[in-house]
């Protein structure tokens, strides 16, 4: 079990004495806080500004983001023919809105179906503004439900044949042993595949991983951005970015 508490408003007291006889209280200022991993002593961090999730940042909402929604609730109401509200989520999932479609493929993921996602989602340069957002959801309900991450993977491979197991492993990412190894230079190898699925992952990997583009996109590839990508590489220029959270991400097997 993993508790993060974070002050985001005043300063805040922290009662750790419930299942902790010998604990004190913490005092968290503003910007503060603390993780706490089962049994283990709690760890202190500050949220940095360029840190904060984006789920909690006030400017993260955009208008069209807001439209998006409006539509997605007046929509999804099962119809006299079809009274099943999945098959109207997934009949959603291909709307004419990029952002109505990339929000029905998130609601899919939330209620347990990967479906939209393995089958056309990455394939479809129209929602290319949602590719991100919506793999940081997939990969962070992986990290909650890695005994699911089975069924996610068969459904890559159903949709996609035998390149759906790299798909799955690129989602996933590269564990920390492989970064100091040859899986950059892999990831960098990716963003010249003939499947846009596998660029989509691979270019997203590495922003992830080093916060850089280099002018790279998936949907419309240049040689020069791709030689700029193995230049950094090849000058051992491609520096790993700090985890922004105090508790590293768990990756499924």
């Amino acid at each position: 079990p993993i508790l993060v508490v974070v002050a985001v408003e005043g300063e805040v007291a922290v009662d750790l004495s419930p299942g902790r006889p010998q604990a004190a209280s913490e005092q968290l200022a503003l910007g503060q806080g603390l993780a706490i991993v089962e049994d283990e002593k709690p760890k202190r961090f500050v949220l940095r500004p360029e840190r904060i999730p984006p789920w909690y940042a006030s400017n993260s909402g955009r208008p069209i983001d807001g439209l998006a929604a409006e539509d997605l609730g007046k929509l999804l109401q099962p119809q006299k023919d079809d009274p099943n509200i999945e098959s109207v989520l997934v009949g959603l999932t291909t709307h004419r809105r990029p952002e109505t479609a990339a929000l029905a493929v998130q609601t899919a993921l939330l209620a347990g179906d990967w479906q939209p996602l393995t089958s056309g989602f990455l394939e479809n340069p129209r929602l290319r503004s949602h590719w991100s957002s919506t793999l940081d959801l997939a990969r962070q309900l992986l990290a909650i439900d890695p005994a699911g991450s089975g069924k996610v993977q068969n459904l890559f491979v159903q949709s996609n044949g035998p390149i759906g197991n790299t798909l799955f492993q690129l989602l996933c990412g590269l564990p920390e042993d492989q970064l100091v190894g040859e899986g950059l230079a892999n990831l960098v190898s990716q963003l010249e595949n003939g499947d846009l699925g596998s660029r989509v992952l691979a270019a997203y990997q590495l922003k992830r991983l080093t916060g850089r583009v280099l002018g790279y996109q998936p949907h419309a590839p240049n040689r020069a951005s791709v030689q700029q990508w193995r230049r950094e590489l090849a000058m051992s220029r491609l520096e790993l970015q700090s985890v922004g959270d105090p508790i590293w991400e768990r990756i499924p097997n």
